[in-house]
């Protein structure tokens, strides 16, 4: 009598499900070839994309898996590679080995079974969860030394989401100004001028007075793209949505060394005189409003600081 079982599928990442090695359709054929070669019954498929190998705690797919390996009726769990359970970068990242354990369900891949909750495989288990993590550093690193050279020598590294406003990357023409740059060349003559309202100049780009300020920043308008923050590469800056699929890990500056400044638009949208009389002109500006709101705390605390005072002086 077949033993029945639970067929699991991952990828990473959206795009990746039309990669050969990692897509769908492969992992299910490769798993279908595992269970009839050991003689197993899928039941069930849990299926997981966009989920990266260290978050699958989070995914509500996995919890689900859990759940089901509670099932008296289920023996085990099939799987086209040890990493398609997980990628740990973290100590905690591991319970799920102790999940196996707890309902003696025996993970199935196509080079054999692995019993977590035997001795050997115990061992093998953590060995084979490490290896992946290991994998994991391996490939981010890869991946990380392969866009900084892109970008060291003038590239683009990212989604088009990615591009300043008004600016465009392509392979053929490389860096260049799109029409509504324009925009981007009377917000910066309009604050010379002296209309330094963030609000009504996100009115002429149509973005937000954050958007603005980030922009009147940004020296990519002067012909210099200037890098000097990254996301943060430490497993506590994981950032992970509700539901496990992956978030944006937060920025942090770059060290001295790490930053890249290079000229990609040889004709500078803004002059490099008047893009740094701006920075000057907003320096300033937000020099006074700290100190405005640095007053506003101070007397905000006097005042009550001194009702305090009047009505511990009328309770007595």
């Amino acid at each position: 009598m077949s033993r029945k079982v639970i067929e699991l599928i991952r990828v990473s990442t959206e795009s990746q499900a039309a990669e050969d090695r990692a897509s769908i359709p492969a992992q299910r054929a490769i798993n279908r070839r595992t269970a009839q070669a050991y003689d197993l019954e899928i039941v069930e498929t849990i299926e997981i994309s966009d989920v990266s190998g260290a978050a699958v705690l989070c995914a509500p797919e996995m919890r689900q898996l859990l759940r089901s390996m509670a099932r008296p009726s289920i023996h085990g769990v099939v799987a086209r590679e040890f990493s398609r359970l997980m990628r740990p970068e973290s100590f905690a990242d591991y319970a799920i080995l102790q999940a196996f354990c707890d309902t003696d369900t025996v993970l199935y891949l196509p080079e054999g079974p692995l019993d977590l909750s035997s001795k050997s495989g115990r061992l093998m288990g953590a060995i084979r969860a490490a290896i992946a993590g290991l994998e994991l550093s391996e490939i981010k690193e890869r991946q990380w030394s392969a866009k900084e050279q892109k970008r060291r020598w003038g590239g683009f590294a990212q989604s088009e989401v990615c591009l300043p406003y008004g600016v465009g990357y392509d392979g053929q023409h490389g860096w260049h100004y799109k029409p509504e740059a324009e925009k981007v060349r009377e917000a910066f003559r309009l604050f010379l001028a002296g209309s330094t309202s963030y609000i009504e100049l996100a009115r002429l780009l149509d973005v937000t007075p954050r958007g603005m300020h980030l922009i009147m920043r940004n020296p990519i308008y002067t012909g210099w793209r200037v890098i000097d923050k990254r996301r943060d590469p430490s497993p506590g800056a994981r950032q992970v949505k509700p539901d496990g699929r992956q978030g944006d890990r937060r920025k942090i500056r770059r060290t001295s060394d790490e930053i890249i400044r290079v000229k990609v638009i040889s004709d500078g949208l803004i002059t490099e005189s008047d893009f740094q009389r701006v920075q000057e002109l907003m320096d300033a500006t937000s020099s006074i409003l700290r100190t405005v709101i640095g007053i506003s705390i101070t007397c905000a605390s006097k005042r009550s600081s001194t009702a305090d005072e009047e009505s511990a002086t009328r309770a007595t």
